[in-house]
């Protein structure tokens, strides 16, 4: 793909050709832009080699940085715009709208930031693999267990344990259950229980459960549990994200967890993880998605994606607005524990720090401050990306055929 745009100030031609071609025998040519000003070719070779040297670099699937690679890349053409095309398209967004931050795996929401780990956290993690841990092994030194000792299980027997895949366990009753060791925690630090398994033989109708003890309690009280939204569960381990701050009574200490699982007999689960989790989502994400996304559409005006993923973008956008109560007060307020605005620091008069765990929990690429509340930066964000996102509904609007082809 070619673009050659010439601008003309004065005497001076100022012209920009951003070249990235496959040649007919499949040879990639050189895909750096290219700076054409009579009298200043130097500056702008130099200009040019700084181009060469990060353009091929710069991009990520991590949704954090939506918000400038694309801006910055998308403009020189192929190869920016093909990989930003298929990393768009597949950026998870979870059932209810949320656009996940897949900066790498980490110890703490799957769908968010890799940090605050539970290990930093006052929080607590069982894990039977570290496969694919290496930034866990890296700065925590995580190890695997060796054993299932202190857990409780029922209607359900574990043949060992797989360094890869984790705890084996075989539902051999209709009803299984599968209790954690003691453990002890805020919730505050425990917003979400975090769990990673697969299943073989998983069905539509296999219900898992969740239940919770508090500091001081001995009997599973039916009004402490919530049914856990699985999805369609297969052999390939995948993460599921409890949302157990949502569930009234949900406050205190935490001490134990059981998960009552009813599905037939035979079901073959392996368990990775099971951790108490700190909501490190980022209010911001959606708003970077979807600035993107439209940039995307904008320098390519591919009507394939627009039809593709337009749904998705809509969802995301639907999402920004109700989580974030946009209608009611009219700018961000972040609804999530640990992101009300407070510090994660208190000092007292002689100037003693104190750690206040779950608290001052990041939003946004300066997470060393304390944003979220009622967050005036996550607000800039989503206006540009209401502004950009009805625009472009207002293209579509003028433009009927775009969408002559759309899924349903």
């Amino acid at each position: 793909m070619y673009r050659k745009t010439r601008l003309c100030l004065g005497l001076v031609v100022f012209s920009v050709l951003s070249v990235l071609c496959q040649t007919s025998l499949g040879q990639t040519v050189d895909s750096s832009p290219r700076f054409h000003v009579p009298g200043q070719e130097v500056p702008l070779a130099a200009l040019e080699r700084l181009h060469r040297l990060h353009q091929p670099a710069a991009f990520t699937n991590c949704t954090l940085w939506d918000r400038w690679l694309p801006h910055a890349t998308l403009w020189t053409g192929e190869p920016a715009r093909g990989r930003y095309r298929e990393s768009l398209l597949s950026r998870r967004i979870d059932d209810i709208g949320y656009v996940a931050m897949q900066q790498h795996r980490g110890m703490a929401h799957s769908d968010g930031w890799p940090f605050p780990a539970w290990q930093q956290s006052t929080g607590q993690g069982f894990h039977f693999s570290i496969d694919q841990e290496n930034w866990a092994v890296s700065n925590f030194g995580l190890v695997a267990a060796s054993d299932a000792s202190g857990w409780e299980f029922s209607d359900c027997e574990t043949p060992g344990i797989d360094s890869t895949r984790g705890l084996q366990i075989r539902l051999t009753g209709p009803s299984a259950s599968i209790i954690t060791p003691k453990f002890r925690c805020g919730t505050v630090v425990a917003p979400f229980a975090r769990i990673e398994l697969a299943a073989k033989h998983w069905t539509n109708d296999s219900k898992m459960t969740i239940s919770w003890l508090l500091e001081g309690e001995s009997n599973w009280d039916r009004d402490r549990s919530v049914v856990v939204r699985t999805g369609p569960l297969g052999e390939n381990p995948s993460y599921i994200n409890i949302p157990l701050y949502l569930q009234p009574g949900y406050a205190g200490i935490v001490t134990r967890y059981r998960f009552q699982i009813d599905a037939p007999v035979g079901v073959q689960i392996d368990l990775k993880s099971v951790i108490t989790a700190i909501d490190t989502r980022h209010p911001i994400t959606n708003a970077n998605y979807l600035r993107a996304c439209v940039e995307y559409f904008n320098w390519t005006h591919d009507l394939e994606f627009l039809r593709v993923n337009l749904f998705r973008m809509r969802v995301a956008t639907r999402y920004m607005i109700e989580e974030f109560g946009l209608r009611n007060h009219h700018h961000v307020a972040v609804p999530w524990v640990g992101h009300d605005g407070q510090s994660g620091l208190a000092f007292d008069r002689g100037g003693q720090k104190t750690l206040r765990p779950g608290l001052g929990v990041g939003n946004n690429y300066w997470d060393l401050l304390p944003f979220g509340g009622h967050d005036a930066l996550a607000t800039i964000y989503a206006y540009d990306a209401l502004v950009m996102m009805a625009a472009l509904e207002a293209a579509i609007e003028q433009n009927p055929t775009w969408l002559a082809q759309s899924p349903s």
